[in-house]
């Protein structure tokens, strides 16, 4: 009985065009606050030993969730690491493939090079985005929009995100 629904992308509204009319359907992109990302105020996460962190530093900040493609991610490592092999992968985020991803890391040998930092709040993400010389999302499918995508760019961090969902939307080749 709503007169509209807010999407917060143009994949997001086809989505939702399944259960309602177009017309109903007003697209409003989600935002960050640039100055909380671009000026770094906040700490780094306690679970983050920072002696044992090398450059460069690959971020992914999400749910873990198949969906968002981290065990692509994690099967690309050992070829990122033949071409640059002081790389490290920090995951920020819990959800429920979390002991798959960890036994995958133990299965492909990655313990020395993927950190899983579980849930990282909200005020020590700015700090990592700073840390960090790339920010992934490899998501496979249903990325209606990718908030983390923007917390990068205000960061300044370089992204490297799978086309898929509203992420093109977000982003430009």
């Amino acid at each position: 009985k709503a007169d509209k629904i807010i999407a917060v992308s143009q994949a997001a509204a086809e989505f939702i065009e399944h259960f309602t009319k177009r017309e109903k359907i007003v697209v409003i992109p989600n935002g960050v606050d640039v100055h909380r990302f671009n000026s770094v105020n906040s700490t780094v996460p306690n679970s983050l030993p920072l002696s044992t962190l090398e450059k460069p530093i690959i971020l992914y900040v999400g749910r873990l969730a198949y969906r968002k493609g981290i065990h692509i991610l994690l099967r690309s490592m050992p070829h990122i690491l033949e071409a640059i092999p002081q790389t490290q992968l920090l995951i920020a985020g819990s959800g429920y493939m979390e002991s798959f991803i960890w036994l995958l890391v133990k299965s492909l040998n990655l313990e020395d090079h993927v950190k899983l930092l579980g849930f990282v709040p909200d005020d020590e993400l700015p700090s990592l985005y700073d840390l960090s010389d790339l920010f992934i999302l490899p998501s496979i499918y249903c990325e209606s929009f990718g908030i983390t995508l923007l917390e990068a760019m205000a960061s300044g961090t370089p992204i490297v995100a799978s086309e898929t969902g509203g992420v093109p939307e977000v982003i430009e080749n």
